[in-house]
């Protein structure tokens, strides 16, 4: 029976369809065992995540695996491996493909190799529209809405043995230094921490050192003066929950491009061994997860804002870096198509493809955040208060399930 069919009257199996599509592309309508959930052995499943135990993310995680453990009747549960305790970042996809764990997150800037496609749209992250804190909604919204809809990237998950379960993308970056840092001058020479390409060229663009990091190591080597700034994805509470601010004393808001397409991977394997009632549990409560982890990442920039005035961070004003940067990285984006990997037979096309999905959920973001949005630099201090505030989250999990549902037919 088509699975699609199963699923046309209700939201919740419709993104089950989407996932499922998305995910083994036009092998995923057999993918489910055709066991039922009652009859099926229990799984203990191991998620390995970068976060820090106490941060929100990880609350919004664990809501949404208790959630799937208790629909299941403890069928599925989770053994949970947060801080990276599991798989290094640098280990997470062929961990995971070679089932050392089952679901983790995958940041594409580690695997440019086994996902060059994925790694190569990631660099045209300086699309996204700037402003804190549209570019978290926007991002998501398109990143996934593309993701789970494009062929190549279907093929390329295919192929490292592993099915995408949902795709992140992170807001524009910003560092934690020891140093003040405001000018072009001041940032010449400065070792920062980044996590791979595009940043290792931006940061040089703006004349500073990149040194290549896991995020498991960003504290002992700010600590140490391996480097002398660190910059993460969507920095607030993680540079709290990392230990950053107990070195750092500067947030230094320069515009990095936020981090596309890190993504909840899942072995291939495993997931084909789960009954279609099992993946429908996992997959259907993604739109609840998306809203609640994007509240927890406010209001942790809400801590963070608490941890910075607690230990006298001070805030600078880096728009002359900001501006330099910035037109690196629409220069970057124009040349894009140009460095297409191997396989991809129509860059132009796949690149437009996914242009045009920025494009399309700009306005859907726009609508929900109320008063706007504030630009990446000092604006941020005041931003961090108070965008909690500003965004309809009901709104957001509307165009998440509408997202999903889209791609059920």
């Amino acid at each position: 029976m088509s699975r699609h069919r199963k699923t046309a009257a209700a939201a919740g199996s419709a993104v089950l369809a989407l996932a499922l599509a998305a995910c083994g592309g036009s092998d995923a309508e057999g993918s489910g065992s055709e066991q039922s959930l009652e009859s099926m052995k229990p799984v203990t499943l191991s998620f390995n995540e970068s976060v820090a135990p106490g941060s929100g993310m990880a609350t919004a995680l664990n809501e949404f695996l208790d959630t799937v453990t208790e629909k299941s009747g403890g069928k599925i549960t989770f053994e949970k491996f947060y801080s990276s305790s599991l798989l290094a970042p640098t280990e997470t996809l062929t961990g995971v493909s070679d089932g050392v764990g089952s679901i983790s997150q995958v940041t594409p800037a580690f695997f440019q190799e086994k996902l060059p496609v994925t790694a190569w749209l990631a660099r045209a992250a300086p699309a996204l529209e700037p402003g804190f804190p549209l570019t978290t909604i926007q991002g998501p919204l398109a990143g996934s809405d593309f993701a789970l809809g494009s062929e190549e990237l279907t093929r390329e998950y295919a192929d490292n043995n592993v099915v995408i379960l949902r795709s992140y993308t992170s807001g524009y970056g910003n560092a934690i230094c020891t140093k003040r840092i405001e000018t072009l001058a001041d940032a010449k020479g400065v070792r920062i921490r980044v996590a791979g390409e595009p940043f290792a060229s931006e940061a040089k663009a703006i004349g500073m050192e990149p040194v290549v990091i896991p995020g498991t190591e960003m504290f002992e080597a700010l600590q140490r003066g391996v480097v002398d700034c660190v910059t993460a994805a969507d920095g607030g509470e993680i540079y709290s929950t990392f230990g950053l601010t107990e070195v750092g004393k500067y947030l230094v808001p320069i515009q990095f491009s936020p981090t596309t397409f890190i993504s909840f991977m899942m072995n291939k394997d495993q997931w084909d061994e789960l009954p279609e009632a099992g993946q429908k549990i996992i997959l259907e409560t993604w739109a609840d997860y998306e809203v609640k982890r994007l509240r927890e990442t406010l209001t942790g920039f809400g801590r963070f804002l608490d941890d910075a005035e607690e230990k006298r961070i001070e805030f600078t004003d880096p728009r002359e870096i900001n501006v330099k940067l910035a037109a690196h990285q629409k220069a970057a984006v124009a040349d894009l198509a140009t460095s297409a990997p191997p396989g991809v037979a129509d860059p132009e096309g796949v690149l437009k493809a996914y242009l045009d999905k920025l494009a399309e959920y700009l306005p859907v973001a726009q609508g929900l955040v109320k008063g706007g949005a504030a630009p990446p630099g000092i604006e941020l201090k005041a931003a961090y208060r108070t965008a909690i505030d500003q965004v309809d989250f009901d709104g957001l999990h509307e165009a998440y399930v509408k997202m999903y549902t889209s791609h059920a037919g």
